[in-house]
């Protein structure tokens, strides 16, 4: 699993987590569609696309209601930029918004919405 001391160009090209997001899915019978930005050819310069659109939700689910989610792989502590989070809230004001946190290290999965992810921050 990738994670934030490596280089741009290799941390894009591992899903461990949307691949056990996924696999989840199958087991549960839930229906997905991946929607964010994902294979794209702008390699480091993705930055220069607007933050609110990087940050594009992951997929989105069919259960009751659609939801975004957001699919995040970790190995022992998840980190979140706080501007990154802001962005997700405007998607949340527009559907709601869950989380998808994998711990590879610990091979653990946790759901949460983005409410209350807001509420568990200092």
């Amino acid at each position: 699993m990738a994670n934030y001391t490596q280089p741009f160009a290799e941390r894009i090209g591992c899903n461990t987590a949307e691949e056990k997001f996924e696999e989840l899915c199958l087991q549960r019978d839930v229906k997905y569609y991946k929607y964010g930005i994902e294979d794209h050819p702008f390699g480091s310069k993705l930055y220069k696309i607007n933050r609110l659109m990087r940050n594009t939700p992951d997929y989105i689910v069919m259960g009751n209601n659609a939801s975004f989610v957001e699919v995040k792989g970790f190995k022992k502590i998840l980190k979140m930029k706080e501007k990154d989070i802001n962005s997700y809230k405007f998607w949340n004001n527009h559907m709601n918004l869950y989380y998808f946190f994998y711990s590879t290290t610990y091979e653990q999965v946790k759901f949460i919405s983005h409410l209350d992810l807001i509420r568990a921050l200092p």
